[in-house]
């Protein structure tokens, strides 16, 4: 792990608010678990002192080559458009900034739902398309347009709060939590932000991060 990720983690302001809400959703997230798109593991690590067994999967080999393995963590390479396990089988799913990248989204959640047991839950973060940095980007003639690089991969689409929780209800989830965080900006390339975790509730769709919590409806 770079000793930048490390300071980013610690330092970022954007990055610790993202932080505090993942851990305390971790807390829910027990039983057989399965981390999409876990990088290096660091949320995986996390997972694991609530969960059963925590599987970590990504399809970056370099970055799967840094994660740790324990006797509560297992990692493997796959796509999680095509999730290599049975029907219901876990108990909770984390996937947190990774659905933006996915090049058929509403097939990755299907996929979610079907190796999840039912009731079981699906906890995640994205981007808020219509962020401060969007707006700012527009105003000055620079909109983005997706798909759009980003650090070292590209964002195929982003979305805005509603759009989120639609998507999620009409794949067959029911949305337990569906929150906005963190209302600012960032600054050289991701690497520093500026902005506030507490503002008015008004000001809610200019905020940078979107959190849900899905539960996989029960069948009747």
């Amino acid at each position: 792990m770079s000793a930048i990720l490390d300071l980013r983690r610690i330092t970022h302001p954007y990055y610790c608010n993202r932080t505090k809400i993942i851990r305390r959703t971790l807390i829910d997230a027990r039983g057989l678990v399965l981390d999409i798109g876990c990088a290096d593991g660091h949320f995986t690590k996390l997972a694991s002192e609530h969960a059963t067994f925590v599987i970590g999967m990504d399809t970056n080999a370099t970055a799967l080559k840094r994660a740790e393995p324990s006797s509560k963590i297992g990692f493997i390479m796959a796509d999680a458009q095509w999730l290599p396990y049975h029907n219901a089988v876990f108990d909770n799913a984390i996937c947190f900034d990774v659905i933006e990248h996915m090049q058929n989204d509403k097939q990755f959640l299907q996929e979610v739902k079907r190796v999840l047991k039912e009731g079981g839950a699906l906890h995640l973060t994205t981007l808020n398309r219509n962020r401060l940095t969007t707006i700012i980007r527009k105003i000055i003639g620079k909109p983005r347009h997706y798909p759009h690089r980003i650090g070292g991969g590209y964002h195929i689409r982003e979305y805005t709060k509603d759009e989120f929780g639609n998507l999620l209800t009409s794949q067959g989830f029911k949305v337990e939590g569906l929150k906005s965080f963190f209302l600012g900006i960032t600054l050289r390339h991701g690497y520093q932000s500026v902005g506030f975790i507490h503002f008015p509730k008004f000001l809610e769709k200019y905020c940078f991060g979107l959190f849900a919590k899905a539960r996989k409806k029960e069948a009747l």
